[in-house]
């Protein structure tokens, strides 16, 4: 993805000063395509959101609301030695940022314990 130019892609709605999505972290699925995992500062969800790129990271789809809960803290995703997709962060659905969790998936869609 380096040294590549990427195609803009529409923050979801939020303020101007500030966009929806924050401090992106990613993985790669099993099937190749590259996720863009974000904390929503706006959406009062206490979700994460998602971004995906089918085109190695050259385009990318409008970040949605996923299913992961969050506690709008900082947090991390990427890929294990085997390819095993993980979320690091605290999935309370609050503003509790207790028990910090790593949430794992062997395809990058599912995720759990």
């Amino acid at each position: 993805m380096a040294g590549r130019r990427l195609s803009y892609r529409t923050n979801q709605p939020n303020t101007p000063e500030i966009s929806r999505e924050l401090e992106p972290s990613w993985y790669r699925r099993r099937d190749g395509s590259i996720v863009m995992v974000f904390r929503d500062q706006g959406g009062g969800t206490y979700r994460k959101l998602a971004a995906v790129s089918t085109g190695n990271g050259a385009t990318w789809s409008n970040s949605v609301e996923t299913n992961v809960p969050d506690s709008r803290t900082q947090q991390s995703a990427g890929n294990l030695p085997d390819g095993t997709a993980y979320l690091v962060g605290n999935p309370t659905g609050t503003r509790n940022r207790s028990p910090l969790t790593v949430l794992t998936s062997r395809d990058g869609i599912t995720f759990g314990p």
